[in-house]
């Protein structure tokens, strides 16, 4: 019953509820890690034995942050991306024009100059 009245309050805050389940996968992954080196498993063992399980659960990220999540985080990178494009052009077009009105002036300048030559 607890269960269900924590799952309902932190599942409404995805990046509390992706940490807490974080924590509890590295702490549990730590658990492994020690009791692999109690038994005296070689890095090659431990690779051989984890990567069935790993490929037949389809384990990935999602399952430990929630697919809400990912999907926020995903969104809100995107959304960045876009902002940041955009600021990008805006910065380019604004600098195409400073440079168009830059180089107007040193064409001024060349052609007073030409004129003053030819005198």
């Amino acid at each position: 019953m607890i269960e269900k009245q924590i799952h309902h309050a932190v599942h409404e805050h995805p990046l509390i509820y992706g940490t807490i389940g974080t924590v509890g996968v590295v702490l549990l992954w730590r658990g492994i890690w020690i009791i692999a080196d109690d038994v005296a498993l070689t890095g090659w063992e431990s690779v051989i034995i984890s990567l069935p399980f790993l490929f037949t659960l389809g384990i990935s990220v999602t399952c430990f942050f929630g697919h809400a999540c990912v999907k926020a985080f995903m969104n809100g990178a995107l959304q960045t991306s876009h902002h940041a494009l955009h600021d990008m052009a805006e910065n380019d077009r604004e600098l195409k024009l400073l440079i168009r009105k830059k180089l107007d002036a040193i064409e001024l300048d060349l052609h007073d100059m030409e004129r003053n030559l030819g005198k």
